[in-house]
């Protein structure tokens, strides 16, 4: 829920890879560039959306309803461990 916004954004670019075989066969001046971009834009994203959900930062990408919250790591370290004896 935290990252649906980036995991939308990296849909979007998956789509116009898989399109762009059908607009431009040959993969030649527009095309190149737009595969370029979209292979960016994911891997953009796909860091960004790691860090919101491990870290819950940057702030601008996280939901307003969230922004309080931990992200997993920070959570995960405050948890208390359950030692049996």
């Amino acid at each position: 829920m935290r990252s649906v916004g980036l995991t939308a954004v990296s849909l979007w670019a998956i789509s116009a890879i898989l399109a762009l075989p059908l607009l431009d066969p040959n993969l030649t001046g527009a095309g190149m560039h737009v595969l370029v971009g979209a292979v960016g834009t994911i891997l953009a994203a796909l860091l960004c959306e790691a860090s919101v959900v491990l870290f819950n930062f940057p702030k601008i990408v996280v939901p307003p309803h969230m922004r309080a919250d931990r992200g997993v790591l920070a959570a995960l370290r405050e948890r208390p461990e359950r030692r049996t004896c």
